[in-house]
Order: C-alpha cells, then structure tokens, then sequence
C-alpha cells in the first residue's frame, strides 16, 4: 500500500506506523544534518587556517613581487576582516545574493581577486591561483552550509568526500578536505 493509500483507507495502526516512521526518518535527517555540519565547520574552519598560513608565507616572502603581495592581502583580507563580520552579519543565501548586488562580502572580494588573478596571471606566483580557488571554495562551502540548502549540500559533499576518501575523486580542493577531516578524527 501507497502512503497515500493508508492515509485515506488505511487502519489507525497503519497510519500511527506511518506517522512513527515518518517522526523517525525526520529525526534522522535532523541528526545527520546537524552532526555533518558541525564537522564541515570544524574542517573548513581549518581550511581556513590553513590558507591564513601560506598567504602569510606568501606575503612575508623576500621574492615576492608586489603584485603577488597584493593579491595575497586581500585573500588573507577577506578571511581576517570580511569573514568574521559575514559570520556575525550570517552567512547564508543572502552572501551570495549580496555578492551579486555588489554589497561588500567576503565573496565579493574574492570575486575581485580572481579578477587580478586573471589580469595578471604571468606576473602571479602559481600558488595564488590554488590558493585562491580553494579558498573560494571554502568561503562558499562555508556560506552553503549556513543557507536554506544545507540539507542538499552537507550530503553531496559528504558524498563527494567519500569518493576521494576511497580515491574515486581526485581534485585539489577535495583532497585538501579529506586531510583536514582526517586531521580533525586524529585530534592533531
């Protein structure tokens, strides 16, 4: 029988056994969701530190040209001083709508060094440029998780943090999540 079926003809048990399982599936996706996304904020929060560092390297360099030490300002920019003000303004659909309207965002920011990047990109070091594309992700990823579609993200990263855990899945940004889950389960 349908649950449409049981709803209109069904007996008081099979619609009390519906109603049970559909408390029960609830229950469990509220568990997941809350659980994976504390983990991805703990494994983004280190992505970010991660980036905090070699930006760092990046601008403390001896050989860097100016160019590179600008843009790596403005990375380091946006996770020192946009982002915070972002997570205390919320983070959600709205970053990425006020990206689009041009409203000062941590998105916003990377949207114009990816602009510099792309300007310059004979004079940029080739670290910038992996930098900069994994920490959009990770702003990104960051702002999705807080957002209405949270409960079709978290699984799909999950998913896809599995296939490069199992070696399936083999870019850049997925193997860096992959170390900062694995370091964040050993406690380092």
């Amino acid at each position: 029988m349908t649950p449409e079926a049981i709803i209109l003809n069904g007996t008081w048990t099979e619609r009390l056994i519906l109603a049970g399982a559909c408390v029960l599936i609830s229950l469990v996706i509220f568990i997941y969701i809350r659980f994976s996304k504390k983990r991805w904020i703990s494994i983004l929060a280190e992505s970010l530190n991660y980036h905090r560092f070699h930006l760092n390297v990046i601008v403390r360099e001896k050989t860097a040209d100016d160019k590179n030490r600008e843009v790596a300002r403005a990375m380091l920019w946006a996770i020192d001083k946009q982002f915070p003000v972002d997570c205390r303004e919320g983070l959600g659909f709205k970053t990425f709508l006020k990206a689009y309207t041009g409203q000062k965002n941590s998105l916003l920011i990377m949207s114009e060094v990816f602009y510099q990047v792309a300007r310059y990109y004979y004079q940029i070091d080739k670290r910038v440029p992996r930098l900069m594309y994994t920490l959009h992700s990770t702003l990104s990823r960051r702002t999705i998780i807080e957002s209405i579609f949270a409960p079709l993200a978290l699984p799909y990263m999950d998913i896809f943090l599995l296939l490069t855990v199992a070696g399936i899945a083999r870019s850049g940004k997925s193997r860096m999540y992959r170390d900062f889950s694995r370091q964040i389960r050993k406690g380092d």
